[in-house]
């Protein structure tokens, strides 16, 4: 598969995520299609996650780090939309892709060649994932969603689909009203 030209940003909203950041960072600088820039969004981590973000952007010149005042308990899927909004709200350059990526998650090298390739071959794609996996029982097994829903841990936008679906709404199922929105 071709590598597709495109400016493609990621966000990573994290909060107390210094473990499993520097495995998603690895996975990103793998990429052949790389990406412009990954904005990962501390959400008051009380962990090294700030530390080791601020490593790995001495490393990694397109890593960027923001950091947000934490909120005591919130509802959940709160504080990662309103991340993931901060980081989208902090683009300057013109884009069209930008990636949701939970920190937890780990990426094939050819995952966003192939992913952008879906989006090349058809124009009316405007949200779209691959698979996650998830270990049960010491195999990797994939996380099944109902179409047309992804799960918020992993997916990505045509910017003009977010323009028309975003920002998020701060709630749980956000993934899901941005994909019904979409249709």
């Amino acid at each position: 598969m071709r590598p597709v030209s495109a400016k493609h940003v990621a966000i990573t909203p994290a909060k107390d995520e210094a473990a499993n950041l520097p495995r998603l960072a690895q996975s990103l600088a793998e990429q052949t299609a790389p990406l412009e820039a990954w904005i990962v969004v501390d959400n008051g981590s009380t962990d090294d996650t700030v530390a080791v973000v601020e490593a790995l952007a001495r490393e990694h010149p397109w890593i960027r780090l923001v950091q947000l005042a934490g909120e005591g308990q919130s509802a959940r899927g709160r504080m990662s939309v309103r991340a993931f909004n901060a980081g989208y709200e902090l683009l300057e350059q013109p884009l069209d892709f930008v990636s949701n990526i939970d920190a937890d998650v780990s990426l094939p090298p050819t995952y966003f060649e192939q992913l952008l390739g879906r989006f090349d071959a058809d124009p009316k794609v405007g949200i779209a994932a691959g698979l996650c996996y998830e270990e049960d029982d010491g195999s990797w097994l994939p996380v099944r969603v109902t179409a047309p829903f992804l799960r918020g841990a992993l997916f990505t936008c045509r910017r003009a689909c977010f323009e028309q679906v975003g920002p998020f709404e701060e709630r749980v199922g956000w993934d899901s009203v941005a994909c019904e929105t979409h249709r």
